[in-house]
């Protein structure tokens, strides 16, 4: 259960690191911290 979890985390932050900066400012995220957050570990 925990690693199917696990992996949509993954699935959704390889999304967001498709995302051109106007969408990401869109939905009010910095492109900074899209990256920090695609950079994390599939498990954090």
């Amino acid at each position: 259960m925990w690693f199917g979890k696990a992996m949509l985390k993954r699935r959704t932050r390889m999304h967001l690191s498709e995302l051109s900066n106007d969408l990401l400012d869109d939905i009010g995220v910095d492109p900074s911290a899209a990256r920090r957050e695609v950079k994390r570990f599939f498990w954090d």
